[in-house]
């Protein structure tokens, strides 16, 4: 039983690891986030933004969102942020972890 229990917190915590602190709530706000522990440039955001605007301009709303660390289900967490913002509000949003790219998006899978 303790060790079940330990086995226990410590999923907890490497989940929490894996997404520090992004909400869905934090894509209302913004088109890109950054977690926290994430080291990327300026320009690494900058290119990102545009991106989503570009996407945007031609009716395709997408957000990003960019983890430090890797995710088990890196997909589920993409569909787990696009249903928190709204479905009917954006398109798409790509999860960009280390070597992961989670996506969830009104699209064909064979699209994607």
């Amino acid at each position: 039983m303790r060790r079940l229990l330990l086995a226990l917190i410590l999923a907890v915590a490497t989940a929490s690891l894996a997404l520090g602190a992004v909400t869905a709530a934090d894509l209302s706000t913004a088109d890109v986030v950054f977690d926290e522990g994430v080291t990327r440039s300026a320009a690494d955001r900058e290119r990102l933004e545009a991106t989503s605007r570009e996407l945007a301009g031609q009716g395709f709303r997408t957000e990003f969102v960019v983890v430090a660390n890797r995710v088990d289900d890196i997909d589920g967490l993409a569909k787990q942020f696009r249903r928190g913002v709204g479905l009917d509000k954006v398109e798409a949003v790509l999860v960009l972890g280390p070597r992961q790219l989670g996506v969830d998006a009104k699209v064909f899978d064979c699209e994607k």
